[in-house]
């Protein structure tokens, strides 16, 4: 097993290491949420507690953050793996500094924008009228 097939698993163990069971957490809370939301309306005593819809908002970005990660590192991989593998280094000096240049300004900081639109700005209701 060489080095690219042993960084060709980073992305599939994290996804499911990280990814996998953050699904089941926020969709255990979501169930819950909604158990406890229709209970409230038929006014049973209601057992699950007021914290569960909470939990689900902050398991439900973490999870949001973590697809996000892994996402990044999917679509690096083959980008330089085919870099490393052609030696485009060596071929093309220019075009490596050119795409690391736009993988670094389009992934990145497109994913940090979108990220931080997801986490902080939230609270932010457009009305219509």
């Amino acid at each position: 097993m060489q080095l690219t097939d042993f960084l060709g698993l980073v992305y599939p163990v994290l996804a499911v290491f990280f990814v996998f069971p953050l699904v089941g957490i926020v969709v255990n809370y979501a169930w819950a949420t909604r158990q406890r939301r229709l209970q409230a309306k038929s006014e049973n005593k209601n057992k699950i507690p007021a914290s569960s819809g909470l939990e689900h908002k902050r398991l439900g970005s973490w999870l949001t953050g973590a697809v996000v990660g892994v996402i990044l590192v999917g679509v690096l991989f083959p980008i330089g793996k085919n870099i490393i593998t052609n030696r485009v280094w060596d071929k093309a000096p220019f075009q490596v500094i050119f795409i690391l240049f736009l993988m670094w300004v389009f992934l990145f900081y497109l994913f940090a924008i979108n990220t931080l639109f997801l986490y902080y700005f939230r609270f932010i209701k457009i009305y219509s009228e």
